[in-house]
């Protein structure tokens, strides 16, 4: 796994005889993401008064800088090809699978994107190809991300290093060369299409929050050092709600990067214990026992085309 140690619309298919239909990606991402953001319901941190959790700040003093400055935004994504972090799977070891649940049950969803590619006429849209797996059901999907928005979030203060140093349960070695020098965040609308596979493919619509930092080599990287930024720790963060062809029954939904944020679950809730954390029972047989296996799923699946 990536992290550290512990780390659209289609016509109801009536019948198999029946060709499916061209997708017509419905737009209403506001809604969508209104209903998922409800979801899960936000409970009291009831944990000891601590600077530190799982290696993340805990401060709720973060704010965001919005970029309101359109060239300025539009320079950011012209400069910027996002395509190589967004794409979660590329042949190396560091290889990942987004996590999250789809539906009130919890239940653990994992997402994969093998393919992404920016867009030659606007550098805000990228195209991405990958697989979903859900209760053991591994289905296709093709979709996109339009960013809309920018900003720019505070680094880590000396303090905060110190905390992280002196209550992080896992030792952080990072290289000068990787120390981030600024920090941004990043947004807009997601739109994922699964397959006609099973009765329990659909779709997703919602947003998508992706917290980055660009080192002092200049390269960007995903970054979230604080709890209460802009994606609750997770890093990317795909916040919606999943619509099932078959049933048109709608559902919230979310997929993180990083687990160890609240981005999912309250972490005191989901993860029981501190330095030798087990996750709590309630979740693990809802499929949340196999997270920090290497279970790399995707790697027999052939690779999908993508084309613009």
């Amino acid at each position: 796994m990536k992290k550290q140690f512990w780390v659209a619309y289609l016509l109801l298919v009536t019948g198999a005889c029946q060709p499916q239909q061209a997708v017509k990606p419905p737009t209403d991402y506001a809604t969508a993401s209104a209903i998922a953001a409800k979801w899960p319901a936000a409970t009291a941190d009831t944990s000891p008064s601590i600077p530190v959790r799982f290696s993340k700040v805990l401060r709720s003093d973060i704010v965001s800088q919005p970029v309101r400055d359109v060239q300025q935004t539009n320079a950011f994504f012209r400069v910027n090809n996002l395509a190589t972090l967004l794409q979660t799977v590329r042949g190396r070891p560091s290889d990942y699978a987004l996590n999250g649940f789809r539906g009130s049950d919890q239940y653990r969803t994992e997402v994969v994107v093998l393919t992404a590619q920016r867009n030659a006429h606007d550098p805000t849209l990228y195209k991405l190809t990958g697989l979903t797996r859900t209760r053991r059901r591994i289905a296709r999907f093709t979709g996109h991300i339009k960013f809309d928005s920018l900003s720019t979030e505070p680094l880590l203060t000396a303090t905060d290093k110190r905390n992280i140093k002196n209550w992080s349960m896992v030792a952080l070695v990072q290289s000068t060369n990787r120390e981030p020098v600024q920090r941004f965040a990043i947004a807009g609308k997601v739109h994922l299409q699964e397959q006609h596979t099973t009765t329990a493919a659909g779709y997703f619509d919602g947003r998508l929050v992706v917290e980055l930092a660009r080192t002092k080599a200049g390269h960007l990287r995903t970054d979230a050092p604080f709890m209460h930024g802009p994606s609750l720790g997770g890093a990317q963060r795909y916040v919606g709600t999943w619509t099932t062809y078959q049933t048109r029954q709608v559902t919230p939904g979310i997929l993180v990067e990083d687990t160890f944020g609240d981005a999912l679950f309250k972490q005191e809730d989901f993860l029981l214990g501190d330095r030798d954390a087990a996750i709590n029972p309630a979740y693990a047989k809802k499929g949340w026992n196999t997270l920090w296996e290497n279970d790399e799923w995707w790697a027999d699946s052939p690779k999908p085309s993508l084309s613009l």
